[in-house]
């Protein structure tokens, strides 16, 4: 757009009408500039914050895998631990059986014995 002057103004008007356009676009000027650093900025800070956010996500990522072996292993100790469980009750029934049947035995002599 071309900034025209009425007729009706004079020289020094002229001057100064133009100093102030002047002034007007250096103002627009710097604050397009401002305005582009802004927003070079936000973007170089929304680039960190990306990195920052995947960084974070690989770690949640290898924590989780690492949760999931630790769980993986307390399972296979918890299932071995129950087999020993069941070999040590096997065992204990297997000890009652056999000490009742001695103490039958000794009852049955006792009453032979005594007879």
């Amino acid at each position: 757009m071309l900034f025209t002057l009425p007729p009706s103004l004079s020289r020094g008007d002229n001057e100064w009408v133009v100093h102030q356009r002047d002034e007007e676009l250096e103002h627009k000027s710097k604050l397009a500039f401002m305005n582009a650093e802004g927003e070079r900025k936000t973007a170089e800070y929304e680039r960190e914050i990306a990195c920052e956010m995947a960084k974070m996500a690989k770690l949640d990522a290898e924590l989780a895998r690492m949760n999931a072996e630790d769980e993986r292993e307390i399972a296979k100790h918890e299932a071995e631990h129950a087999r020993e469980m069941t070999k040590i009750a096997k065992l204990d029934t297997e000890l009652a059986r056999m000490n009742a049947e001695r103490k039958r035995k000794i009852s049955k002599k006792r009453a032979q014995d005594g007879a």
